[in-house]
């Protein structure tokens, strides 16, 4: 395993890249953006279908645990996947995340009762603890310092905009699926 320097997240004896072109960064940049609006999405989703998922289910006693599951996982592995990335790389540990985070999805959309839907929310979180700071850091890490602090208020805008759309998709996808 290479050595890692002190003041940088690469290793001290890697060969230097040639450099990224803007359409190359431009790519980049939109697929991270994606992977945040993914996240933000489901968050703002959630919050809007949580009373209706205790009424079908009968459980309101437990349904905090809905999101205290899923903000104690992401909480807890944020800092796992900054170090698992510079050891595998920013892109394999986006991609574990990312997958991490749609199982967990799936485990969420066909519970059956509470406890699996407090169990995939973890498992979301586990994923979702990666994709906020892997953004962030990959960001860092392919625009020079002035580029990367003039983009903040781009790459926070897909964070932002679920809340927008995302009480919308709520109801529109109960409506769809209740009949209501």
């Amino acid at each position: 395993m290479p050595s890692v320097s002190r003041h940088s997240s690469k290793p001290a004896n890697a060969v230097p890249h040639t450099p990224l072109t803007s359409a190359d960064v431009r790519k980049i940049f939109y697929g991270l953006m994606l992977g945040m609006f993914l996240s933000a999405l489901n968050q703002t989703i959630v919050a809007t279908a949580l009373p209706t998922i205790g009424r079908d289910f009968g459980d309101f006693e437990n349904l905090s645990w809905v999101i205290i599951a899923y903000l104690l996982a992401s909480t807890v592995v944020s800092p796992l996947y900054g170090k698992l990335s510079d050891i595998h790389g920013r892109r394999a540990m986006m991609l574990v995340a990312i997958g991490l985070f749609l199982a967990g999805s799936v485990v969420s959309a066909a519970a059956p009762n509470m406890a699996m839907l407090i169990a995939g929310r973890t498992l979301q979180g586990i994923g979702g603890g990666g994709i906020v700071p892997l953004t962030q850091t990959a960001i860092a890490d392919i625009l020079p310092r002035v580029s990367a602090a003039a983009t903040r208020p781009i790459w926070a805008r897909p964070g932002s905009s679920p809340g927008l759309q995302g009480r919308r998709s709520a109801a529109s996808s109960r409506s769809t699926c209740t009949g209501r």
